[in-house]
């Protein structure tokens, strides 16, 4: 039973409305989990969310067609771990490639290995799809570069940043770093207002 459903239980058990109940649902957020940001114009909609495998990213890119279908084009950032999880490059590769406009693969906890290799390698399977695709091994400066190109674009953009959510470390090498989490990244970067997802 998923947590939304187990507090649903519980205010039932203790007699709250349903009306209180939805309420206090709509308001609810979660760091990292479908954290939405709208820029001043409306042109882009960034969203960031820790969605970091196969079923994760097919129920992502599901929401994100239901929910902002009135955003011309997806871009999706992300990146896939070293030295672990191998077959997401491939899962994670194909299914960006065949839900997004244009891909961006960056870091994500590359530790020991390459992140240019690690890159290479899911940039590979994202264009095995058809999908352009870029690689920007930094982070911070992979979403700066995917919020100017979607605004030299025409029409609205969706930007996916996703596998990090909230987490403010990363490994490289074999240090543990502070690293900013992907909601601050987002924010900053293009000075977003934070939004709200109107998906559960």
């Amino acid at each position: 039973m998923s947590d939304v459903r187990c507090a649903i239980a519980a205010a039932d058990t203790y007699g709250v409305p349903i009306r209180c109940m939805r309420q206090a649902l709509a308001q609810t957020t979660v760091p990292g989990r479908m954290e939405t940001f709208t820029s001043s114009d409306g042109k882009i909609c960034g969203i960031v969310d820790f969605a970091h495998n196969r079923l994760s990213f097919e129920k992502l890119f599901d929401a994100a067609y239901q929910e902002y279908g009135q955003y011309r084009r997806i871009i999706t950032i992300f990146g896939c771990p070293g030295g672990k999880a191998l077959n997401r490059r491939r899962e994670l590769g194909v299914i960006a490639g065949l839900f997004s406009d244009y891909v961006c693969v960056t870091s994500d906890d590359p530790g020991t290995e390459c992140q240019e290799s690690i890159a290479a390698e899911v940039r590979g399977y994202v264009e095995m799809t058809g999908c352009s695709c870029t690689c920007i091994a930094e982070r911070a400066e992979a979403v700066r570069a995917m919020i100017e190109y979607a605004r030299e674009q025409k029409g609205k953009s969706l930007i996916l940043l996703l596998g990090r959510g909230s987490e403010k470390y990363q490994w490289f090498g074999e240090r543990l770093r502070e690293y900013p989490p992907d909601a601050q990244l987002m924010s900053e970067g293009l000075q977003f207002r934070p939004g709200r997802s109107t998906c559960c």
